[in-house]
């Protein structure tokens, strides 16, 4: 470190993570998170390993679906804890997404 340099750790490949995904559905009118899919009329879904339309031919896809006609579904993926992969120096601000 020092004369202005950073150490960065880069985390590739996030869509691949299948184990550290989680995920939540809301509906309204309260939006309150629910989970698993399906759940009160909402369906959510994360599809790992499509290769088409994919640079990397490992993509991943976020399906949202079901029987009522508004809902949002939440996608979030451990990347600093005890399940995630092990980084030191890590700093938030230093991950970037290449899609």
């Amino acid at each position: 470190m020092g004369n202005g340099d950073t150490q960065r750790t880069v985390i590739g490949d996030i869509q691949g993570m299948v184990k550290n995904w989680k995920s939540w559905g809301q509906g309204g009118p309260n939006f309150v998170d629910c989970s698993l899919s399906p759940c009160n009329g909402y369906a959510w879904a994360m599809k790992f390993g499509i290769t088409l339309s994919s640079l990397s031919n490992n993509a991943a896809e976020f399906v949202i679906n079901g029987t009522k006609a508004y809902g949002d579904a939440l996608f979030s993926a451990d990347l600093i804890g005890t399940t995630s992969p092990t980084l030191e120096g890590f700093q938030p601000h230093d991950i970037a997404i290449d899609s």
